[in-house]
C-alpha cells in the first residue's frame, strides 16, 4: 500500500492508494476566521476512512477539490503542498480526469505562474504535464488557460528539474494539438530551443530537439526555424549528436526540405546533404529512416501545399537552370545547347555566376552530354549522386 503525505505546520493530510484511486485517510478543514482572529491557523479534523480490513474510500472528486482549492490559498507554503498532492494524485492515471473534472487546470496555471516557490511552479508543470496526457480536450484546454508562454519562461530560467518538465509538458501540449504549437511559435519558443540544442553542456538537447520537432511540423514552426537561424544547428546535430540526437535533428531537417523549394535551397546551401547522405549509409541509421531519406530525396518537388509565393519560386526555378548545391534536378537540355555561366537562386531570385558556387551536387543527373566538363572549371568541386547508391 502507497502512503502519500501532505505537511502542513503541525497538521497532516495521509493519501493512500488501495484499489484504482487514492483515498483519505485524515483531512482538515479551515473554518472562517473570527475578526479578532485572522491569523489563526486552519484546525485539523481527523477522520479514519478506512482501516486495513475494510475500506470506505472517498469518492475521487471530493478528494481532488480540496486540493484545488489549496492552489489559490494565501499562504505559499500551504500553496506548494497543495501542488505536490495533485502531483501524486495524477501519478495513477485513474485520477487525471477526476482532476480535471475538479477545475485543477486554471489553477494549476496561476500557480506555475505565481507560485513563491521554485518546487511549486515546477510541481504545476509537472502535472500540466500528466494531465495533457489525459486526451486531446484537455491538451488544447491547458494551452487555452495560458500554460504554454509559462513553459517557455520556465524552459530559458528553470532550474535543471524545471527545464526537463516544462520542455516534457510543451512537447505533449505541442504534439496534441496544433493551436498550441502556433502559441509556441507565437512565444518565442523556437530562439530559446536551439539555443539548448546548441549547448551540449545543458543536458537539455535532446528534449528540446523534440519539442523543435514538434512545432516545425507546422508551416509557422518551420518559417520561426529558418527565421532564427536553426538549419546550421540541426545541421550540426546530424553530424556531430549521438543517434537519437542525429535521427531527430534529420527528421526536422526533412520536414524543412519537403515544405517549399526555397527551403529546399537553404538547406543544402547549409551543408545539410553531405552528413544526411553518409546518415543513410550509415549501418546504426533506423531502416525507416533511410527509407524516409531516401523517399524525400526521390521526390524533391513533391511538396505539401503551397502558398502564392511559394509556387512563384518553384516556377521560376524551374524556367531557369536549377542551382545544382540546391539538391535538386538538373533540367535536361537539348544536345548542342551552350550552358550558360550562371544559374538561378531562388533566395535571391536572381542568377548567380557559376564562379561564386564551390561545391556542386547533381541529383539524379539528366543533363547534356558535356555538361559536367563545361561546368568543371568554374566550380571548385562536383559530387555526383547515384540514387541507387544514396538516399540524396
Amino acid at each position: 500500500m502507497c502512503l502519500y503525505v501532505m505537511i502542513w505546520r503541525r497538521h497532516f493530510m495521509f493519501f493512500s492508494k488501495k484499489g484504482p484511486y487514492p483515498f483519505l485517510l485524515t483531512t482538515f478543514t479551515f473554518p472562517s476566521p473570527a475578526k479578532d482572529d485572522q491569523n489563526s491557523p486552519p484546525t485539523l479534523s481527523s477522520r479514519l476512512l478506512t482501516t486495513a480490513d475494510k475500506s470506505s474510500p472517498l469518492p475521487p472528486l471530493n478528494l481532488a477539490l480540496p486540493l484545488v482549492r489549496l492552489l489559490s490559498h494565501a499562504d505559499p507554503l500551504l500553496q506548494e503542498h497543495g501542488v505536490t498532492a495533485l502531483l501524486n494524485l495524477s501519478i495513477c492515471d485513474e485520477n487525471k480526469a477526476t482532476i480535471v473534472e475538479a477545475g485543477a487546470i486554471r489553477p494549476l496555471v496561476h500557480a506555475l505562474k505565481s507560485a513563491v516557490s521554485p518546487a511549486a511552479r515546477e510541481n504545476a508543470a509537472c502535472v500540466l504535464l500528466r494531465l495533457s496526457q489525459l486526451d486531446g480536450a484537455s491538451t488544447a484546454a491547458i494551452g487555452r488557460a495560458g500554460a504554454i508562454p509559462l513553459l517557455v519562461s520556465l524552459v530559458e530560467t528553470g532550474g535543471a528539474r524545471g527545464k526537463k518538465d516544462a520542455a516534457t509538458a510543451l512537447y505533449a501540449l505541442c504534439s496534441g494539438a496544433r493551436e498550441n504549437r502556433q502559441r509556441a511559435v507565437e512565444t518565442g519558443a523556437v530562439r530559446p530551443l536551439l539555443d539548448l540544442m546548441a549547448d551540449p553542456e545543458s543536458g537539455m538537447v535532446d528534449k528540446a530537439a523534440y519539442v523543435l520537432h514538434s512545432l516545425v511540423s507546422s508551416s509557422e514552426g518551420r518559417a520561426a526555424a529558418i527565421e532564427e537561424g536553426g538549419i546550421p544547428v540541426l545541421v550540426e546535430m546530424v553530424e556531430v549528436g549521438t543517434s537519437c540526437q542525429k535521427e531527430i535533428a534529420t527528421l526536422s531537417l526533412l520536414q524543412i526540405y519537403e515544405d517549399n523549394i526555397v527551403y529546399r535551397t537553404m538547406v543544402a546551401h547549409e551543408g545539410a546533404i553531405p552528413p544526411l547522405i553518409a546518415l543513410s549509409q550509415s549501418s546504426s541509421a533506423r531502416p525507416k529512416l533511410k527509407t524516409k531519406v531516401h523517399t524525400t530525396s526521390q521526390c524533391p518537388h513533391s511538396t505539401k501545399k503551397r502558398g502564392v509565393a511559394d509556387r512563384d519560386a518553384a516556377a521560376a526555378a524551374e524556367s531557369e537552370p536549377t542551382h545544382a548545391a540546391s539538391g535538386s534536378r538538373c533540367h535536361s537540355r537539348p544536345p548542342g545547347t551552350t550552358i550558360p555561366n550562371t544559374v538561378y537562386d531562388p533566395i535571391r531570385r536572381d542568377s548567380l555566376p557559376l564562379e561564386e558556387i564551390k561545391d556542386v551536387y547533381l541529383l539524379d543527373f539528366v543533363g547534356p552530354p558535356g555538361f559536367v566538363e563545361d561546368i568543371a572549371p568554374k566550380v571548385e568541386r562536383i559530387t555526383i549522386l547515384d540514387h541507387h547508391k544514396t538516399a540524396f
